[in-house]
Formats: structure tokens, C-alpha cells, sequence
């Protein structure tokens, strides 16, 4: 009787165990509003988060940040921030975010920025700009990298191009290169309303091709990189130190850190068109253009570019 009592007991035991779901995961972020209002925090955004069954909600902080807690069991989120009446701004809904790309360290590195659209900033007359740099240097395996295609000042607002190396790129579109030593600075400058700012940082050589040579490549794409996911600059004349070290972008000499993204075409709603090369028919290219982009983003950088 005493072992069909354990017995009895063990498969309680196991039933309970099997039955408790995942505890809640937390998802955390901070909304601002967009690069061309100023970047600033937006303070008592409601932030709705739906997940599976189950919707929370709640309001951010002073300094634009919220935390909520969804279940545990979920793989998807859809989420929606409505900024505060009467300051112009529009909302935003995010639908049906993986939260596999969240926790990525490629994704939103389980830190979410959220730009809200927003009318454009205008210096107040009597303020002054404000401006701030982010500086260090880029080495590659210990040795720093210089640029061989180095910009100026009017360029930095200006994407990276193939073939280009030495690159930085802040916030998805403040672009600068290395000097002979390996070192950057990126100035951020503000309005009159804004006094830090937030964003990510890529670096890297975006000089991979298919044949070797820029003037006669099909393919381009970063032969190295690094990707963190904030920095954060203050606007007061002071520098944020930021050093890079860059690694193959290569999945196959580096892939705990770099995975190959399989893409597919659909070509059912299309006639006429016959994609396949070995066909004597053959009419029609099918081409891919990857790119990087944040789960819930600032800005963009290009993974690679195909002709």
C-alpha cells in the first residue's frame, strides 16, 4: 500500500510540474521621439503589449523607458505605443514581432527604441547648438583600421557605399571613417530640446565581393563587422569613448555570431516570367537585396547589395 501511495504521489508530482507553465519574460525599451523632432524621450506614453491571450500595459518614465512582463510560452508580441494628447506626435503598432529577433543580439538586443513620428524641431531664437561626439578606435584582430576611402564632413549623412572601409555608421545614418590610426569621431548635435541621445553603433569594411575587384563586382557586401546595440551620447561638448573591435562577417568563420538568412521568392502570381537560368526559356532574374534592420529600429544598414 505504501509503494501505490509514492507511486500515487510521483505522478501527482510529475502531472503538476508538467502542467505550470514558463514563468513571464520581461520586454523593456524606451520611446523617443524621431531623429528629426529631436530624438528626446517621450515621458507618459502608454505602451500596449498583446501577447497570446493576455494584454498589459503601462506608461513611461521620465526618461522614456518602460518594462513590462508577457508570458512565458509566447513566441510572438504586437505591440502599440500612443504618445501623450496635444503634442503632435502619432502612434505606432508594431504587429506580430518575434521575440526571437528581440532576444537576438543582431535584433533589438532585448532593448527595444521606439521612434515616434513627430513634427520637426526648430532651434529656439538665444539657443545655441548643442553637440557632442562619439569617439574611439576600430582595430581588427588587435591592429587598428584605416580607411582607404576616407569621407569629409558633407558626407556624413550619406550611406555607406560598397568597397568602402573604416566605416562607423550611429544611429543607422551618421556615417564616418578611421584615420591612419584607426581612430573616429562621429559629432551628434542636437536642438533645443534635446540633451543626449541614444542609438546604435555598426562598424565594419563593406568591401566583399564576388570577384575581387569593385569595378567589375556583382555582389558586395561587409567582409567584417561589429554591432552594439546603444551608446549613449551627452550633448555638452563632452566625448563618449566607444572602441570597436571588428569580426568576420562570416557564418562560416564566425558563427556564433553570424548566421546565413535563407530567403524565397514567390513567384505564383507572376506569368510569363521564367526564372530559372538552365531553362532554354529563361526570361526573367530573381534578385535579393538582405538588410540589416533593427526588430524595432532607428535606422538601417545594408547587408549587401546584388546586380
Amino acid at each position: 500500500m505504501k509503494r501505490r501511495w509514492l507511486t500515487a504521489l510521483s505522478f501527482l508530482a510529475w502531472g503538476l510540474w508538467a502542467c505550470t507553465p514558463p514563468p513571464p519574460q520581461g520586454i523593456q525599451g524606451h520611446v523617443f521621439t524621431s531623429p528629426s523632432a529631436g530624438g528626446q524621450p517621450v515621458h507618459g506614453a502608454k505602451v500596449v503589449v498583446k501577447a497570446g491571450n493576455q494584454t498589459v500595459q503601462t506608461s513611461t518614465g521620465l526618461d522614456g523607458s518602460f518594462t513590462l512582463q508577457i508570458p512565458g510560452n509566447v513566441q510572438t508580441f504586437t505591440l502599440t505605443v500612443i504618445p501623450p494628447a496635444g503634442q503632435g506626435m502619432a502612434a505606432l503598432t508594431y504587429e506580430a514581432v518575434p521575440l526571437a529577433a528581440y532576444k537576438s543580439p543582431y535584433g533589438a538586443a532585448s532593448e527595444m527604441n521606439l521612434y515616434l513620428p513627430a513634427p520637426a524641431s526648430r532651434t529656439l531664437p538665444g539657443y545655441p547648438t548643442r553637440t557632442g561626439y562619439v569617439a574611439g578606435t576600430v582595430t581588427l584582430n588587435g591592429n587598428p583600421v584605416a580607411s582607404t576611402t576616407p569621407r569629409n564632413a558633407s558626407q556624413l549623412f550619406l550611406p555607406p557605399a560598397p568597397c568602402e572601409d573604416g566605416l562607423v555608421v550611429f544611429g543607422g545614418f551618421r556615417t564616418v571613417t578611421t584615420n591612419a590610426g584607426g581612430q573616429y569621431q562621429i559629432p551628434v548635435a542636437s536642438t533645443n530640446n534635446l540633451y543626449a541621445a541614444s542609438g546604435s553603433l555598426w562598424a565594419g569594411n563593406y568591401t566583399g565581393t564576388d570577384t575581387g575587384d569593385c569595378n567589375t563586382a556583382t555582389e558586395y557586401y561587409w567582409s567584417e563587422f561589429q554591432y552594439i546595440p546603444e551608446v549613449r551620447v551627452y550633448l555638452n561638448g563632452s566625448t563618449t569613448p566607444q572602441d570597436v573591435a571588428l569580426e568576420a562577417f562570416d557564418p562560416g568563420a564566425n558563427p556564433s555570431r553570424v548566421a546565413t538568412l535563407q530567403v524565397a521568392h514567390d513567384y505564383s502570381g507572376l506569368s510569363g516570367f521564367n526564372f530559372n537560368p538552365n531553362d532554354p526559356n529563361w526570361n526573367a532574374y530573381g534578385v535579393s537585396v538582405p538588410s540589416f534592420v533593427h526588430a524595432i529600429h532607428s535606422g538601417e544598414v545594408e547587408l549587401g547589395q546584388y546586380y
